[in-house]
């Protein structure tokens, strides 16, 4: 009954459905210095994470070095990659939550709000956000996740040849990591791996969520101008995740930045870019599909019944207007040519109904942001003055 009642109230609605704006580590990030304000919480969560990575590695390296800029130090700091990871990938991980997660409790409050559930199922609908909820925040979620992480660096360092171990890793030993190397690889890539898990762990939430609210005996309508019944809205979640492929680019760009710094030629990642950006979008669109089933038999029924519909009233128009008859006078006056233009619109919306409430300004917002992270290494890779070349043929 009480879920019932956070349901209906206007004035509870809201937060029935604040689902996914926290992850599985959302409780223990709070507990970063000024996590928990209100206000910039996540800002605070975002730049403490940063300076935990990535401040520890400069200061081990320096004392690598002795107190002063040596090799372990300058490798550091011509190691792109770490830069990126630690500085832009982490913080954007955080700061997903508000983006990604305000988009998607919108979405979620949408099915209510546009009237999609009925009364009868009102009960349901809170019962699917209440178990979502749980799920998004889940302590076993983020043991799982830590255990995991720790697996997958434990088998990549046994597995890694020594060359692809950066310099300011190396111990004495030949298997042995420097301090500032095992921080780097119990710290800093245990906390980017773990994000990123916990994100995918969130996408596979989403995704249960919108399969199951597709199971729902949802109200949906055939000759929705959206060509997608009325679910387009829910498209809109793909650029909500804009945030995690800028992540996801942020990594490819300081990977390629430290090949391109090491003499290597930026046409050789023309092909990786392109499938990462192509697979970003194939990860965070793919969750739409659960719609499908539904969209089809939606199209069936409205191609069924908008169809006859449309015959009867084509037949009716065309026995009073062109069945032995002359053309009246006053036949541009007549209403029964704009019932016909009105009827064959929401026909023809029928007829194209889309099998996927997909959006495609959204992919492209998504692309975009995947991609936008490779503009400072496009930028570095060219040599000066063939950019001035090219912006001076711009002028000129």
């Amino acid at each position: 009954m009480r879920t019932m009642d956070a349901v209906e109230d206007p004035l509870n609605r809201a937060k029935a459905t604040q689902v996914f704006e926290r992850g599985p580590f959302g409780a223990a990030l709070a507990h970063l210095p000024g996590g928990r304000s209100p206000e910039r919480g996540l800002e605070h969560q975002a730049i403490g994470l940063a300076l935990i990575a990535w401040m520890p590695l400069l200061l081990a390296t320096l004392a690598q070095d002795g107190v002063r800029y040596g090799a372990a130090t300058a490798a550091l700091l011509s190691d792109f990659g770490v830069h990126a990871r630690c500085l832009v990938v982490i913080p954007l991980l955080v700061m997903a939550d508000r983006i990604c997660g305000d988009r998607l409790n919108a979405i979620a409050r949408n099915f209510l709000d546009g009237g999609m559930v009925d009364e009868g199922n009102r009960s349901r609908f809170a019962a699917l956000v209440a178990m979502t909820r749980r799920r998004c925040t889940s302590r076993w979620a983020a043991v799982v996740i830590a255990a995991c992480t720790y697996m997958l660096l434990a088998a990549l360092l046994e597995l890694l040849p020594r060359k692809e171990i950066p310099f300011w890793h190396h111990g004495a030993g030949p298997r042995a990591l420097s301090v500032a190397g095992g921080w780097h690889l119990f710290v800093s890539a245990a906390l980017l791996l773990a994000l990123l898990l916990a994100w995918l762990w969130r996408l596979l939430v989403w995704t249960h969520f919108l399969w199951r609210m597709s199971r729902l005996p949802i109200r949906l309508c055939a000759a929705h101008p959206d060509r997608a019944a009325g679910l387009k809205f829910v498209g809109y979640s793909v650029r909500a995740f804009a945030p995690v492929g800028a992540a996801f680019g942020a990594l490819l760009a300081g990977r390629i930045a430290n090949q391109v710094w090491h003499g290597a030629k930026l046409e050789t990642f023309e092909i990786t870019t392109g499938g990462v950006i192509v697979a970003i979008l194939l990860l965070f669109g793919a969750p739409l599909l659960v719609f499908t089933p539904r969209l089809m038999s939606e199209w069936r029924e409205g191609v069924s019944t908008y169809g006859r519909l449309a015959e009867q009233l084509g037949f009716q128009f065309e026995d009073k207007w062109f069945r032995g008859k002359r053309i009246a006078s006053d036949v541009l006056e007549a209403s029964d040519f704009s019932a016909a233009i009105d009827l064959s619109a929401y026909v023809a919306t029928v007829y194209d109904l889309r099998l996927a409430p997909a959006d495609l300004a959204s992919f492209i917002v998504l692309a975009v942001a995947t991609a936008a992270p490779l503009l400072p290494v496009v930028l570095i890779a060219a040599p000066f003055d063939v950019l001035l070349k090219n912006i001076g043929g711009l002028l000129f």
